[in-house]
Parts: C-alpha cells; structure tokens; sequence
C-alpha cells in the first residue's frame, strides 16, 4: 500500500493505481473535470482536463496518465489547478456551436457541467467565427453525427478500436479541421454501435432511435436486467408516463463491464409493441365446457353424459386438465351410440360456421401454443 496525500488528508491506496481513480475517491465521489478518460478503455490524455498539481512536480499534471505513488502530495483544487481548467475549457468551447437549447445530449452533457462548475466566462470569439463541420450526418442505421459539437476526445475511436475491434471509427484531417468519421467503405453498424453514443461526453454523437423523442431531464430511472439473452446485462431503464423510451447498460464488472448490445437496448420496444395485447382477454369462459368434455373423451374418461355436436379442436392432451394447441386442426366428432372417436384432417370443405352449437371461435384456434388452464 502507498500513502499519500490528496487535498490535506491521506489516504492508503495500491502502489500504481490510476490516480484519476484515486482522486475521486478521496474527493467523495467527486470526478475531477474530464472527458477522454473512462474506466473501460485505453488512457489518451488528450482532453487535458483532468489537472491536478503534484508537489515535487512544476508543471500539473494530468491525473489519468499518473500513477498512486508513495508519498505523494496531490493537490485539486487549488486556484492554479482550477484557473488553468477553466483555459482549457475555452479551447474545447472554441469552435463549438452552443446550441444547447436544440441539442439532444441537453441535460446529461459533460461540457455543460464542467462549464457551470469551472467555466462562468464571457467568451470572446462571435458565433460567426466558428468554424462550420458536418451536422447530422449518419455513420450508420443507429449512430448520429454532429461534427461541430465534437470535443475530440477519442472515446468513440478507442471503443471501436480496443473494445469491439471493428476499427470502423477515427480522427481525420488536422488541426482545429479534426473530425471524427468512418473509415472509407465502413458503416457504423456492429452490434455494440450505441455504446459510442453512451460514453460521448456531448451532443456529438446521439442515438437515432432516441433522438428529440424525450427530453432526459423528464424521464424516470429503473434498474433492470436485460431479458434478451442469457447473459444478464445489467441495465437501466429510462420512462415517463407509463411509456419506456430507452434501456441503456449499467456498470457492473463482474457481467457486462460498462457495454450492452445493440439488440438487447431495443427490445424496449417489444413492450409497446402494436401486436401485443394490450388488454386482457378472456376466453376460458367460452371453451370451458368444450375443454371439459374434450379431457374426458379424450383420455377415455367415459361418463353417462350426451355428448353431441362437431368440434374444431387440436387432439393432444398433455394433463387431463389442460389441452395444448398443437399445428394442425381436427374435426372431432363423438358418435354417442358408438362410443366412438372419429378425427379427421383439417382441410377438407366441411362446415365451419361459427354459429353451429358448441363451434369454438377460429379466433381461438390460432392462439399457438396456449394452455388452458383446469375446469
């Protein structure tokens, strides 16, 4: 274990533990500002946000390229730390469009929280000065870019690169003319494509299937797990009003990391799906007494009662209290002198009014595999 100091107090954490991590900790939970580093993928460095003032050391240092050493002296909010932040800040917002109000990511955008918190600045370049990128532009059948807003931070290009290793994603041109983009000849469309949207830390890029649809800032949060697959991909599920809007992963590192697939995130749409019955519907009544009669012939439970009439029914019974819909349609027909059970296949040109007595409604029959439950 390595002691070291952050902001006054010390604190024992491994020897070479990421000392973005470390800083959080001490800080209660508290982030230090940031928008390249995350957890699950390779460190870049490249946002410079992360400044921390290491003593021993002239120059701050960013805290996601450092290592928990001992004997350290760490420092994050001095006015040095925070001052130099704020420049930062202001080369990000250079060119970008500060179009919150009709931007998508409004409400759970990194770059509007770390300009509330460390920002606060008239900024001095005109709205016609910027420099103009690509907007909604599609880098496949679920992905959205918007150029302008892109801080360049590589999360994107590193989770295609190092996490799904489709490569279809990178960084093209130079300078302040950088954008992210396809590769030539790529589409954006693996099956892990939204997890870009998730870890973008602003409106550059957004999930076609979710955009403008609901404001983030009125929906609700539920846990849940994923029901598509076996693997039990923990998950939150955002709703309002009754209606689920989207399902996105939650962390958990002993399942699924940080990531969900693009196919388990859009079975929230199978809950208000317009197949699905959307009340219940009540059809014991109507063959209860054909199910009775039918579990007693069937199984050869012969009684004294007058059986009478055709009906359209499947013939296999599995428990003597349940009839299991099976593929092909029968014509029973009991024959109460003989005792017999006649079946023939469906198909043939025999009457299937739905009026005759004791006729079960077709409407029914197409009810696949459904069990009925006991008389």
């Amino acid at each position: 274990m390595a002691k070291i100091t952050i902001d006054g107090k010390e604190w024992d954490f491994e020897e070479g533990m990421n000392l973005f991590e470390a800083c959080t900790i001490a800080r209660g939970g508290e982030k230090l500002p940031h928008f390249c580093y995350h957890p699950g993928l390779p460190i870049a460095g490249v946002c410079r946000m992360c400044q921390v003032e290491i003593e021993g050391v002239p120059k701050l240092q960013i805290a996601c390229n450092s290592t928990v050493r001992d004997g350290m002296v760490v420092h994050t909010r001095t006015e040095r730390v925070e001052s130099t932040v704020r420049q930062i800040l202001g080369f990000h917002l250079l060119h970008h469009p500060v179009d919150c109000p009709v931007c998508d990511q409004v409400g759970e955008c990194a770059l509007q929280d770390q300009y509330m918190k460390y920002g606060l600045y008239e900024a001095d370049e005109d709205i016609e000065d910027k420099l103009a990128k690509r907007k909604v532009d599609p880098l496949g059948p679920l992905v959205m870019l918007d150029a302008e807003r892109c801080v360049l931070c590589a999360r994107c290009t590193r989770f295609t690169e190092h996490i799904t290793g489709t490569r279809e994603l990178g960084i093209f041109q130079r300078g302040n003319h950088s954008e992210v983009g396809v590769a030539p000849g790529l589409s954006l469309d693996n099956n892990y494509t939204l997890n870009t949207v998730d870890i973008c830390p602003v409106g550059a890029l957004t999930s076609r299937d979710f955009r403008f649809r609901k404001r983030v800032y009125w929906l609700s949060t539920t846990d849940g797990i994923c029901p598509g697959c076996s693997r039990g991909c923990n998950m939150v599920m955002s709703h309002a009003e009754g209606v689920l809007y989207r399902y996105q992963p939650r962390e958990n590192r002993q399942v699924n990391d940080w990531w969900m697939c693009d196919h388990g995130r859009l079975l929230y749409k199978e809950v208000h799906a317009e197949d699905r019955l959307g009340q219940r519907v009540d059809v014991v009544q109507r063959v209860r007494p054909v199910h009775a009669l039918f579990a007693a012939v069937i199984h050869h439970a012969h009684d004294d009662r007058v059986v009478q009439g055709e009906f359209l029914l499947h013939p296999v019974v599995e428990d003597p209290v349940g009839l299991l819909l099976r593929e092909h349609v029968l014509r029973v027909r009991v024959d109460t002198d003989a005792g017999e059970l006649e079946r023939e296949e469906d198909g043939d040109d025999g009457d299937r009014h739905d009026d005759r007595p004791g006729m079960i409604d077709r409407e029914f029959l197409e009810l696949s595999a459904h069990v009925l439950p006991p008389v």
